[in-house]
């Protein structure tokens, strides 16, 4: 009898099927087996097609309290019949409908929590300050989507190209200002240095005054004249000066 089925829940509200309705894609149901407790993965596998598409949640349910005993004799047929749930704080609350093959059924309330999870790259070991972040450094890592902070590096692309600003701790999320464009002239290291002027180009070496990525305007200083110029990084350890315009330090 339904009566006695899913026993510990008959303190449940009792709902009125009027009104009760979700779209046709969520009024998928499943099939409880006669002795089969229900249990939490039942219920996830119930309101899943419900939460909003394209989005990945951890479910855990507050009520009723799972897994629960089923004495019933035949098979039992699960439906989802309301979600309701509140991004701001995550909670659901719904009602499914239990029928038994003899045609009894019985409307039961559920509540609980849809978290948002979301797969971001996170360092597997830890990365020294100007490391260029590749494939092999990085694995993957399911989080709450509410715990990333708002310039944490989510999308794949991002950690593409890039080196380590600072040092990167194993397993922690990625901040935008934790990396930048590959570094291709260092502070203090020898530079080629290109003068380009019209009819002219002449090619001499310098030190970089500071560290610049491709398309970054750099300080060097010309090693025979120590005269300071700022110029464009047009490659690994080469600078490009259009102007002999003087850099204040």
């Amino acid at each position: 009898m339904i009566s006695s089925f899913l026993r510990p829940a008959l303190g449940l509200l009792l709902l009125g099927l009027v009104g009760l309705g979700l779209p046709g894609t969520a009024r998928a149901g499943l099939w409880l087996a006669p002795g089969e407790p229900l249990g939490e993965a039942h219920l996830s596998a119930l309101i899943e097609p419900a939460l909003p598409p394209g989005e990945r949640f951890e479910v855990s349910f507050s009520h009723p309290a799972l897994p629960l005993f089923n004495p019933a004799t035949t098979d039992a047929f699960l439906q989802l019949l309301e979600l309701r749930l509140d991004p701001r704080t995550e909670r659901f609350s719904g009602a499914f409908l239990v029928r038994l093959e003899s045609g009894e059924e019985r409307v039961l309330g559920l509540a609980g929590r849809a978290q948002a999870m979301v797969e971001i790259l996170v360092p597997a070991r830890t990365v020294a300050a100007g490391e260029r972040l590749s494939a092999d450094l990085l694995a993957p890592l399911v989080v709450a989507e509410r715990q990333l902070r708002a310039d944490t590096l989510v999308d794949p692309l991002e950690l593409e190209d890039v080196e380590a600003r600072r040092r990167l701790l194993p397993g922690r999320p990625v901040r935008r200002g934790d990396v930048r464009a590959p570094q291709l002239v260092r502070r203090g290291a020898t530079v080629e240095v290109v003068y380009r002027a019209p009819g002219i180009e002449l090619v001499t070496m310098g030190r970089a005054l500071e560290d610049g990525s491709r398309g970054s305007v750099v300080g060097v200083a010309n090693l025979d004249s120590g005269q300071r110029l700022a110029g464009l990084v047009t490659g690994a350890g080469r600078v490009t000066v259009s102007g002999p315009r003087r850099v204040v330090r």
